[in-house]
């Protein structure tokens, strides 16, 4: 890769600090004057059974001058029991509660707290790459960098197999160089807008005062793409620095991404533009905006049952094509010919289905006609009546001749 070396930084030494550090609770530790460089912040709810994975893989890392900010969000099985172990045993460990309000409140409450010039957001059932502290802070070196972006593989705990994400992140787009956010067209399409791998610097959510929306689903959309639009320059890395847990029966332990909920990714993509305007870069993101904000849209009624399908293309007929500015663009607008079309497909559904329900009805007239006359044909008064006729008939032939 193009970053290798140790940052200019130096270790922090554990052995010194656990003479110093003597048995506190996590409301006694003193204040110490050092500034951590990175800033992991963690929220926690109910994941006693995956937090020794994590702290080991915060323990491993190759880079040690950082801070882990949980963020216990109101759990009630032991996962504030073990974060207060891991507290008495690492100096860099702080410990917040809340009572229950949900993953994006709970990053936030760490962003709050947090005093590295690097940040990043990662969850509680996932684990860490020993080098993904080192490597993607070493870009950072570039003063123009906001945020690193590593790719991300798969952890499926029932089998203990690690697979590619290779649609989280285009493998097409530049790697292991900075480059304008702006000047790759399709960039919030091409990068999955999950927080967990990616290291912001922390003086730019500051700056714009950018956090999470504290809503159901979909909470970090608007937070990682602001953020990576206000960005001078990105890096995405051609590592697969995070790993993501999933069970084998495809369902992830932290989802909600659920059908019934699929009006909070309007509503994110609302606040992503909001966000844009507001940092006056709106006129540089706009159609890379329209353009993702097309493929969310066709993506929720593509993963929809019928009736829940219907439901959705009304609510963007309604509703959010407009609020979120997607109509009335030149075709040339619209980089991806499927979305183009949906378009289309989305303002006229209702006639369309009003055409399918006509052609399903005269479909089921033929076939019941055709029942009854295959009904009469069999019947013997048809039988009867056909022979008593067939001279009649005959003789009429003979007689058109």
């Amino acid at each position: 890769m193009l970053f290798d070396g140790m940052i200019g930084r130096g270790k922090v030494s554990r052995n010194a600090d656990n003479k110093e550090r003597g048995a506190l609770t996590h409301s006694e530790r003193p204040t110490v004057s050092h500034i951590p460089y990175i800033s992991i912040i963690v929220p926690v709810y109910n994941s006693e059974a995956y937090l020794p994975d994590l702290f080991s893989s915060l323990e491993n890392q190759t880079f040690e001058d950082y801070e882990v900010i949980f963020v216990d969000d109101g759990s009630t099985d032991r996962s504030l029991s073990l974060l207060e172990s891991f507290f008495q045993r690492d100096p860099r460990v702080s410990i917040i509660h809340q009572e229950n309000a949900g993953g994006a409140s709970a990053r936030n409450r760490g962003i709050d707290h947090a005093k590295g010039e690097l940040m990043i957001c990662i969850d509680s059932d996932d684990t860490l790459s020993p080098v993904l502290l080192e490597h993607m802070a070493l870009p950072f070196e570039n003063s123009d960098v906001g945020m690193v972006i590593s790719y991300i593989d798969t952890y499926y705990e029932d089998t203990g197999e690690y697979r590619s994400m290779p649609w989280a992140v285009n493998v097409d787009l530049a790697t292991n160089t900075p480059f304008p956010p702006a000047s790759a067209i399709d960039l919030f399409r091409d990068v999955i807008g999950y927080i967990g791998n990616k290291m912001i610097r922390r003086s730019i959510i500051e700056k714009h005062n950018l956090r999470f929306q504290t809503i159901r689903s979909h909470d970090d959309l608007s937070f990682v793409y602001a953020t990576m639009a206000a960005s001078p320059k990105i890096v995405i890395l051609d590592e697969e620095l995070y790993h993501y847990r999933r069970r084998s029966n495809g369902s992830s332990i932290t989802d909600t991404t659920m059908i019934d909920l699929y009006e909070c990714a309007f509503v994110a993509l609302y606040d992503l533009k909001s966000k844009l305007i507001a940092m006056n870069i709106w006129a540089d993101f706009s159609q890379m905006f329209t353009n993702y904000a097309l493929y969310m849209c066709k993506w929720k009624v593509d993963i929809a049952p019928g009736n829940k399908a219907d439901e959705i293309r009304r609510h963007l007929r309604d509703e959010w094509f407009r609020k979120l500015d997607l109509l009335g663009f030149p075709r040339s607008y619209y980089l991806h010919s499927e979305e183009f079309s949906f378009i289309g497909e989305t303002l006229d559904y209702e006639n369309q289905n009003a055409r399918k329900e006509e052609i399903l009805r005269l479909n089921n007239e033929v076939k019941k006609l055709k029942t009854q006359n295959n009904r009469i044909r069999s019947s013997h008064s048809f039988r009867v009546g056909h022979m008593l006729t067939a001279i009649p008939r005959a003789l009429r032939r003979i007689a058109n001749k």
